[in-house]
């Protein structure tokens, strides 16, 4: 994952589990080999969030 994707999700100040989650997900949506699945997971996860 390059710097600035971790910058992104690092400034949300999430638990080390739940960063490790959201940079995952992040990632593969951004490569293009997310699912449907993982998709809707980082849409709730940030919906949950405020973001």
């Amino acid at each position: 994952m390059s710097d600035e994707r971790r910058w992104l999700v690092k400034k949300l100040e999430l638990e080390p589990e739940l960063d490790f989650y959201a940079r995952s997900l992040a990632g593969h949506i951004v490569a293009g080999v997310a699912g449907e699945e993982e998709t809707e997971a980082f849409r709730q996860l940030c919906e949950s969030l405020g973001v």
